[in-house]
């Protein structure tokens, strides 16, 4: 699929791809002046949440066979304010095979496409490790909302993300067939 650009890559932190229930915060922060149409694209290997400005786009991906994610598209316009603005990312790589999701690497890759603009994910996106959220939580089903969030836990110091790569097939989603956006 070459739905993303050649300066939009797949991120994570320095630390273990495959770690168990390993949660990730990416943000990038982007200026505008006026924006007449603007899509975002966004997979992940496992799951993500994602935000704009403080409102929640989406989530996903859909489930994908082995070595595939699907690609999921937003009309993000609504959201956009002029000014600052900031994309935030939550990631859960879930670690281990569930019967819905097929072990891989750790990865996020997204793609702001803002008029004739493009802000795709690269080292310049921030990341850090989500320390309030325990990472030896049991799960039977991955389900999303549902894990074990320590209030009292400091937060970790934000880091440039690190760009790794992730052969993974993408595929654009079902959803997005069907939307303006692709």
């Amino acid at each position: 699929m070459s739905s993303f650009s050649n300066n939009t890559h797949w991120i994570w932190d320095a630390g273990d791809r495959r770690g168990y229930n390993d949660f990730l915060r990416a943000r990038r922060s982007f200026k505008l002046r006026e924006v007449e149409s603007s899509q975002l694209l966004i997979t992940a290997d496992s799951l993500y949440q994602v935000f704009l400005n403080g409102v929640t786009v989406g989530h996903g991906p859909a489930k994908s066979a082995a070595g595939t994610r699907s690609v999921d598209c937003y009309d993000i316009t609504p959201f956009l304010q002029k000014g600052e603005n900031l994309l935030e990312v939550l990631v859960l790589s879930v670690g281990v095979s569930t019967m819905t999701y097929c072990l891989g690497d750790a990865g996020l890759i997204f793609e702001l496409r803002l008029d004739s603009e493009i802000i795709g994910s690269d080292g310049k996106v921030r990341v850090r490790r989500e320390a309030a959220r325990a990472p030896r939580t049991v799960r039977r089903w991955v389900m999303p909302c549902v894990e074990d969030v320590d209030a009292a836990a400091g937060e970790t110091p934000w880091s440039a993300a690190k760009v790794v790569e992730n052969d993974a097939t993408l595929y654009v989603s079902q959803s997005a067939l069907s939307a303006w956006c692709l």
